[in-house]
């Protein structure tokens, strides 16, 4: 029975598989877990709107900036819209295998890393999983 509601309440857990590149054209796959808010139509739509805002904030900030520059307000304006979204994560270590809490710090270590590119793709890769009821498979 499928139940129709008006408001979610609810953060999942769910997979996040980031895919590194590797010698002989391989791919090896990394996974961690990703606590993500369900977002309501209206929520989407705000955070949707927000980003409107910033994007022409930042189109114009753009002319005057360098590729660095520009860089960081791209990690500043993902982590925004990410951490609106992801609450927590689970299964992220740094090199000495120890535990990293999420916040936004270690976050935003974890973008500027050199698999930085390779973690925003993931990331959003789950949260559209999410948003379209993908089902996971062959992990």
């Amino acid at each position: 029975m499928f139940i129709v509601v008006d408001e979610i309440d609810d953060v999942i857990d769910w997979p996040v598989v980031v895919n590194m590149p590797a010698s002989g054209g391989k791919v090896r796959k990394y996974k961690f877990v990703g606590f993500f808010k369900r977002l309501s139509d209206e929520q989407k739509a705000a955070l949707r709107k927000s980003e409107e805002n910033k994007q022409e904030i930042i189109d114009i900030e753009t002319k005057k900036a360098s590729v660095n520059e520009n860089d960081e307000e791209f990690i500043e304006d993902y982590l925004d819209r990410t951490m609106a979204v992801m609450s927590d994560w689970s299964g992220v270590v740094d090199k000495e295998k120890n535990p990293l809490e999420y916040n936004r710090k270690n976050f935003k270590r974890m973008l500027k890393a050199p698999s930085g590119t390779a973690i925003i793709h993931a990331i959003t890769r789950a949260i559209g999983e999410i948003e379209n009821g993908i089902q996971v498979k062959n992990l």
